[in-house]
Order: structure tokens, then sequence, then C-alpha cells
């Protein structure tokens, strides 16, 4: 955490932190409202009011000036940024980050540096901006050496899950081993679940365990997790288990984890953060892909509350179950769901399909047609996605529309 409460003496009978810095902040007293909106943001985080949080943390960014002498300032910006990622806002998280990478001084502390880079890296990757993220993984080790602490070990274990994530398994086994090493040393318990979690998924990707082992693995994880308070480990180890189920095709298992980390996400007040908004995203999936479409549509219809980000990749899923039916007038989401196609691989992808079929429903094949280019081309700027299986899925409606509509034209 980030409390300054000890450093600027805050106490109960001061009252409450959020509405001491309302009125100092009216009464111009900006160093006493920068400490009481670090305060209230800390109590905030301890209560999983994360929104509440994130407004706060940005209160005291914005009065960062009249901050007392020696605030950590890379400390707040990165669990200011924290907390708007798990509102589920992570180009809003990624922003403060870069943000605050740009403002160092060329004499800033290499771990000021090498935090900052982590927390870019991390929140990249979140983002799916693989490359982002391997950039700041490689740079953040460059910078903290060869020493054995547990910046060393973070930085490794977001390299591994990096590699992991790209398919470079030697390179994720040998960071990993190593990030669990130093890791196990020093105490980091943070750190050893997210190695275990990465470690894991490549063994149970490589064949070498079979699905048994897989699942106990990751129950140890879980509940070891959860014993550490390590919410982000627990929704993580739920998380990996429902796409190793999902892989192997145990469905009904694979949604069970999936609605775990939904659950889960929701009682700590993390039902829009990594992990946790996953949960709910590919629980309606599966249930789209098992035919239960009215559930896929239940658990897509999310309130206003949600960023407007989750909303369109639930509604981008659920534009599925529209050209399932034949649903024309989902088309006229078309324009809001295409200006998200950048932000997320699995909204362009779901959304994209479905565009391709409900077009050519429409009897509009130039229409299908646009969208699968359009489509393609911004999975192989974006994501590298030459190497997608997507594109084979995406080829293949294309062809199927070609078909029907060749005896017509």
């Amino acid at each position: 955490g980030f409390d300054l409460t000890h450093v600027y003496g805050l106490t109960e009978v001061d009252g409450p932190a959020a509405e001491i810095a309302m009125h100092a902040a009216a009464s111009g007293q900006l160093s006493r409202a920068f400490t009481a909106n670090v305060e209230a943001a800390e109590g905030a985080v301890r209560m999983a009011g994360y929104d509440e949080a994130a407004h706060h943390y940005e209160e005291a960014l914005a009065l960062i000036e009249s901050a007392p002498e020696g605030v950590d300032v890379v400390g707040l910006v990165v669990a200011a940024a924290d907390a708007v990622l798990t509102t589920g806002h992570l180009y809003r998280s990624l922003a403060l980050l870069r943000e605050q990478q740009d403002q160092l001084s060329p004499g800033a502390p290499v771990d000021d540096r090498a935090r900052l880079l982590l927390a870019i890296g991390s929140t990249a990757f979140y983002a799916g901006l693989d490359a982002e993220a391997a950039e700041a993984s490689a740079e953040s080790l460059r910078l903290i050496g060869d020493a054995r602490t547990v910046l060393r070990a973070e930085a490794e274990a977001l390299g591994a899950r990096i590699a992991s994530d790209l398919r470079n398994d030697d390179e994720a086994l040998e960071r990993g081993e190593l990030a669990a090493a130093i890791a196990e040393q020093l105490g980091a318990v943070h750190v050893v679940a997210d190695v275990t979690a990465t470690l894991t998924r490549l063994v149970a990707r490589s064949g070498g365990a079979d699905l048994d082992k897989a699942r106990l693995r990751y129950a140890d994880l879980v509940a070891t997790s959860r014993t550490d308070g390590n919410i982000v480990g627990e929704l993580r180890g739920l998380h990996n288990l429902a796409f190793v189920l999902y892989n192997a095709g145990e469905l009904d298992e694979a949604e069970t984890a999936f609605r775990s980390a939904m659950d889960r996400a929701k009682k700590t007040g993390r039902a829009w953060a990594p992990y946790g908004f996953d949960g709910r995203a590919f629980s309606a999936i599966i249930c789209y892909v098992r035919g239960r479409w009215d559930d896929a549509l239940e658990l897509s219809n999310v309130g206003p509350e949600a960023p407007m980000l989750a909303a369109a990749i639930l509604l981008g899923g659920s534009l599925q179950v529209a050209a399932g039916r034949g649903d024309l007038a989902a088309l006229a989401h078309e324009p809001s769901l295409r200006a998200y196609w950048e932000a997320d691989i699995a909204l362009a992808v779901h959304s994209g399909a479905s565009l391709i079929d409900l077009h050519g429903d429409a009897g509009d094949l130039h229409a299908s047609q646009a969208v699968h280019d359009d489509l393609v081309e911004t999975l192989e700027r974006v994501w590298d996605g030459g190497r997608f299986a997507a594109r084979l899925r995406l080829s293949g409606l294309m062809l199927g529309q070609f078909a029907s509509a060749a005896p017509r034209l």
C-alpha cells in the first residue's frame, strides 16, 4: 500500500479523510488536502472501494506540487494506476503511468524507473499490448541488474508471463524458475503465486502433465493465494485453470472456474478488473458455444456502472447470438464496436465474425468482405494477427458467405 498516515499525522480525531480532503481543498489547505486524499484512497482500498480509491488518488496527484517533502511520487502513481486498473479502466491506468514516466527527471533513482517500468509492463500485458509489455520488462531488468531482490523477482516473473503469452516457452520457463528461486528465498509470496501460475500453464500446454494434475496444481495455487490474501493470484489461478479446461473441451468445468472468478471478483470489488471481468466475459462465450444463448445474453447485460470498454466487450460477444438468430437490428451496433477493435482482441474477433454473417444475412456481400478485410488488417497491425487461429475462422466465414451468395450472382 501507500499509507502516509504515520508520516502526516492523521488521526481518528480528524474525522473521515474524504471529508477532510474536501474541506481542506476548498479552504486552500492544499498540503493537508493532498495528505487526506491519500489517506482516503488507502481506506477505500482496504474496503475494496476501488472507484472511490481511484478518485482520491487522482485528486492527490492533482495536488502533487503541494505534497510534503519526501513523498514517494512513483509509489503514489503506481498505487493510483492500480486502483484505476482495478475499476476496469486499463488505458486510463496506462496513461497515468506513461505520463509519470515522461515527467521523471534524468537523475531519478534507478528503482523509481524500474518500478514504473514494471507497472507499465504489467498493465500493457493486461491490455494485450505484448510488444510494449516486453520492452518495459526488458528495460526494467537492464536497470535492476543481477541483484537478487524482490524487484528483480517481480521483473523476471513479468518477463516469464509475457514470454508465455507469446509462446516463447523456453524463455518463459527459464525466467519463471529464476523468479521463483529468488522469490522463495526472499519470502515474496505474491511473486511465487504469479510464477506458479505461469509455470503450471506451461506444463499444461506442453502436455507434460495430465488434466488431473493441472487441476490439483491450480487448486493449490488458488487455496494458497486465498490464505495469503492475494486476490490477484487467486483470480489468476481460476482464470488459467478455466482456460486449461476450455482447451481440453471440458466446457462445464471451465464455466464453473470462470464463474468462480467472476463471483469472487464481485465480492472483492474487482468485478471489472483483469481476470475477474474475464470470468464474466468468457462464461458468456461458453454459454454461446453451448447454445445457451439466453444465458449468454443475461451475462452480457450489465448496467451503466460498467466501464465502456467492458460493456463493449460484452456487447461484442453478445453479437454472436444476434448473428446466430439472424437479428439484423444488431447491425446498428457496428460503428460503436468497430471503434474498440484496437482496444481488445476478443472484442474485435467476436464482433467482426458476427458482423460478417449479419451483413451476409442482409444480402450485402461487399459489406461482409469489408468487415473481414478491415479486421484482418487490424489484427495484423495491432496484434501480429498473421499468427492467430482467428484468421482461419474469419476466412471460413467469408468463404461461407461467398458460397451462399454464388447462386444468385
